[in-house]
């Protein structure tokens, strides 16, 4: 199955993704902190549902490392880091593994990286899916 990219760089890819959604989660915490006024509510949905506070700019170190891990892999190696999340998302089985893949390289564009780094569940979906790709 994984022939670029190794159980090892996934779970360190994993790790880092985990690193990135803890420090978003920081960020958000203040965020929401800021705003008490009679609408605040309904400001506080539309900051933790815009992605926008990804933006490494935003002091989020974990998420630019993140997206330098990603960028330096090549593109094969991120085909199959995106098809091991779909299969740790559930959108195919362990036993599918060719189309998981065959769907990670129809996505490829110029905004992948974002796309994978700015992935909310990476870190789980990759570690399940490993799991269910190891061999029983």
């Amino acid at each position: 199955m994984l022939e670029v990219i190794t159980p090892a760089e996934i779970r360190e890819i994993a790790e880092l993704a985990k690193h990135a959604r803890e420090a978003q989660e920081k960020l958000l915490d203040k965020l929401r902190v800021v705003d008490r006024n009679d609408d605040g509510k309904l400001i506080e949905q539309e900051i933790t549902s815009s992605t926008e506070v990804l933006d490494p700019t935003l002091d989020n170190e974990p998420l630019a490392e993140l997206k330098r891990r990603l960028t330096a892999l090549d593109d094969e190696a991120r085909h199959e880091l995106m098809a091991v999340a779909m299969i740790g998302r559930g959108f195919y089985a362990p036993t599918d593994w060719e189309k998981a893949l065959d769907d990670a390289r129809t996505q490829h564009g110029a905004d992948e990286v974002e796309r994978i780094a700015e992935a909310l569940g990476l870190d789980e979906w990759l570690a399940k899916g490993l799991f269910e790709l190891a061999p029983t």
